[in-house]
């Protein structure tokens, strides 16, 4: 066992670059799928507070726990307004996000419930339940913001080892 320890080129240096290049990697992949999942409702809520409102219908509502104990939830809701005539429908809206058990219980609206539904003047189909800019909204964005600076960080980093191994200044580069 000894004898492949010392026979293995793997030195420091290399692993250092393998950790770089890793957490660039992981960083650049979670932003990514993140942004995915997050960016369209952060800016629905964002810019809510300034489009007009419409009473709209509730089709089914539920409660999706979080986490392993169930402690915390999100309450989402199916939903159903009309804007100039024109019906339209959503689905899988958020309520509330990250809220204990007991207060999503309270936040869970009935079928057929009317709801205030901020919508797109621009586009009606775009729309949301919420306007307030919460703590799991911050949180969110600030998971995309530090995803995005630890690419930004360790980009230069990986380039600049990059020019180090195509001029051979790299140790174990032949």
């Amino acid at each position: 066992m000894s004898a492949w320890i010392q026979t293995s080129d793997t030195s420091d240096n290399e692993t250092a670059r393998l950790g770089v290049f890793g957490t660039f990697v992981v960083a650049l992949a979670l932003g990514i799928t993140l942004s995915f999942l997050w960016v369209g409702e952060l800016r629905r809520v964002a810019a809510a507070p300034g489009w007009p409102t419409v009473d709209g219908r509730v089709t089914s509502a539920s409660i999706q726990d979080r986490g392993r104990k169930g402690s915390y939830a999100d309450v989402i809701a199916d939903i159903e307004y009309v804007v100039n005539g024109v019906k339209h429908e959503r689905f899988a809206i958020e309520i509330a996000t990250g809220v204990r058990r007991a207060d999503a219980l309270a936040k869970l609206p009935a079928r057929g419930a009317i709801m205030k539904v901020w919508y797109d003047p621009s586009d009606p189909s775009r729309s949301t339940l919420t306007s307030d800019w919460t703590a799991s909204h911050t949180s969110r964005l600030l998971i995309l913001i530090g995803c995005a600076g630890v690419v930004i960080i360790t980009l230069p980093i990986l380039i600049w080892r990059l020019k180090q191994a195509f001029n051979g200044v790299l140790h174990g580069v032949d």
